[in-house]
């Protein structure tokens, strides 16, 4: 495989840990209201935001298409795209830790 494949397979796995943090920190936010009052238990509640936001991914784009609105595709770059997602990686980790 040539170095360009390697560096997309790079990105895409950086990416998904990405959603994968940002998804946890998410999920928590949404339903610690719930659970913290006990109208919902922890079960119910994950399951409830696991069903409604997998299904605002696969409904919406509204909010993708708000934030690529001027835009221009030479501003995204490669580099720009890998530091970006390993710097919030990283700094929502990282502040999310007691």
């Amino acid at each position: 495989m040539t170095a360009a494949v390697w560096f997309v397979f790079l990105v895409v796995l950086v990416a998904l840990i990405f959603e994968l943090i940002n998804g946890f920190h998410d999920a928590a936010n949404s339903i610690a209201t719930v659970v913290a009052t006990k109208v919902l238990t922890a079960g119910q509640g994950i399951a409830i935001a696991a069903i409604f936001e997998l299904i605002g991914a696969l409904l919406g784009t509204a909010v993708a298409k708000t934030i690529g609105q001027g835009t221009s595709p030479s501003f995204a770059t490669r580099w720009k795209q890998w530091s970006c997602s390993t710097g919030t990686a990283s700094w929502i980790s990282t502040m999310c830790r007691r």
